[in-house]
């Protein structure tokens, strides 16, 4: 008799919300027909998904991974773009993660909060809204923060709080992968009809890569995942086959991309192992960083990189990526002498903005009229509208000398910590895990000299994931559990 008294007064409760799922149909129904609005039949469905993605939001967040090889970019009034579904999906989890925040805080370790990388991540968010009260264009700088906050938040503290153990890090691998395989599978496809040509590279990359630099730049950055995710499946087994296989593949579609950026990023990469294996990470980023601002003062000393001007009659875009290469070291590839005419006209308007920047995403509207007419080169119009191609440059003209100086210190943070987990590590798995990551890192770093591709989806996206797998490394990859 309890028994069935029990149930009874279950019963209402799973009743309730196919009930009230019921009601609202039977009253959107019948304002859709008072009204004349067949849209309003929809709207229980368009409910329930909203109700569960905030109730299982976790699901959405494997599908934005899964979105972001394969979102596309369109351009919306007002001269905006935006990609999808990728960004509507990353502002909607922003939202939900908020509201997680807030309902489960007593229960979520807060702890990663207090991680070097973190707290210098935040820094420089903090410093970005700063820079954006002295803007010269308050709308792009403030537009700017906010893709800033949706992005740390979504790619960054979620990636924290979700992937967490090392099966979710399997999960995230997958969900990213089979898309991004897609694609490349289908940008080799299409580029193989066009004879695998230089000069049509950009197209072959359409419509899930704006060019071919972008799609160059994710292939390679994932790249060292791949290899440590075939560790993960037994020897002789299907998926490590496909995987190893991968490892070749990937490195084909790299080739073929015709990317001088990420060629160089695999070479740098590979030299990367040996520097943390040898503990030189320390060295090596002190010395760089000496060695640029040493570099750079001597070159503008005197105006000595006036030597270095190139002849406007001889600096074309080549259609041949032998003869691309070639010009790229005697200086005679615009696309190259382009990039030097941006980072003269950066280092120039600097003393003009010193301590604030022009503000956040400015760099277009100001520098042109710093650049020096001696390094012009036929594309030097700009009618793309293209940023800076160097983000340490860029930090510095939006965001002024404390810009820079933060995202160096982020840096430093990021490679110190892998230095350190990679040498506190006796797991061989382990290892393998951090130096893979590492290694991704570096490679979208070199990366970030010749670009500034972190403010795009697919790019941005990979930078803070990473960041978020460093911070989590001790839950991804116990010492003890190692993959």
């Amino acid at each position: 008799m309890s028994e069935l008294n029990s149930i009874h007064k279950e019963k209402p409760m799973l009743t309730q919300p196919l009930f009230l799922f019921g009601l609202a149909s039977v009253v959107c129904i019948m304002m859709g027909f008072a009204l004349d609005q067949s849209m309003l039949f929809l709207l229980p469905f368009v409910l329930i998904v909203i109700g569960y993605f905030f109730l299982n939001f976790q699901v959405f967040y494997f599908l934005l991974l899964a979105s972001i090889p394969l979102c596309l970019e369109f351009e919306l009034p007002g001269g905006i773009s935006t990609d999808l579904p990728s960004e509507p999906l990353c502002v909607a989890l922003m939202g939900a993660a908020f509201i997680y925040l807030a309902v489960k805080r007593k229960s979520i370790d807060f702890h990663f909060l207090k991680h070097p990388i973190a707290i210098a991540l935040f820094i420089t968010l903090l410093w970005a809204m700063i820079s954006t009260m002295q803007s010269v264009n308050h709308l792009v700088s403030i537009k700017y923060c906010l893709s800033k906050i949706w992005f740390i938040t979504t790619y960054f503290i979620l990636t924290i709080l979700l992937v967490n153990s090392p099966e979710k890090l399997k999960h995230l691998f997958w969900f990213f992968f089979i898309p991004l395989f897609a694609t490349v599978v289908y940008t080799l496809a299409m580029h193989s009809t066009m004879g695998f040509s230089f000069e049509n590279v950009n197209n072959a990359s359409l419509p899930f890569y704006r060019n071919h630099v972008i799609y160059a730049a994710v292939v390679t950055i994932f790249y060292p995942l791949i290899w440590i995710a075939a560790t993960w499946y037994p020897r002789g087994s299907f998926i490590r086959q496909f995987l190893k296989f991968n490892q070749f593949f990937f490195l084909v579609a790299i080739y073929f991309s015709y990317t001088r950026a990420c060629l160089l990023a695999i070479i740098v990469g590979a030299l990367y192992y040996f520097v943390i294996k040898f503990k030189l990470v320390k060295v090596s980023v002190i010395t760089a960083i000496i060695g640029l601002f040493l570099f750079t003062g001597y070159m503008f000393y005197d105006n000595k990189y006036l030597q270095f001007a190139p002849e406007y009659t001889k600096t074309i875009y080549h259609d041949s990526y032998d003869n691309h290469l070639e010009a790229t070291f005697e200086g005679h590839d615009a696309s190259s002498m382009e990039r030097i005419n941006m980072w003269i006209g950066a280092l120039r308007t600097f003393p003009h903005f010193p301590f604030f920047g022009t503000g956040p995403g400015n760099f277009y509207p100001t520098y042109k009229s710093y650049t020096v007419i001696h390094f012009n080169t036929w594309v030097s119009d700009n009618e793309q509208h293209l940023s800076c191609h160097n983000y340490f440059l860029l930090m510095l003209v939006e965001q002024g000398i404390f810009g820079l100086l933060f995202f160096l210190v982020l840096t430093c943070f990021i490679f110190f910590h892998i230095e350190h987990k990679y040498s506190a590590s006796k797991s061989p798995d382990r290892r393998r895990a951090i130096a893979a990551i590492g290694i991704a890192m570096v490679m979208l770093y070199v990366n970030l000299t010749l670009s500034d591709l972190i403010e795009t989806t697919k790019i941005g996206g990979l930078f803070f994931i990473l960041l978020a797998l460093l911070v989590n490394i001790d839950k991804l990859v116990p010492e003890k559990n190692a993959i």
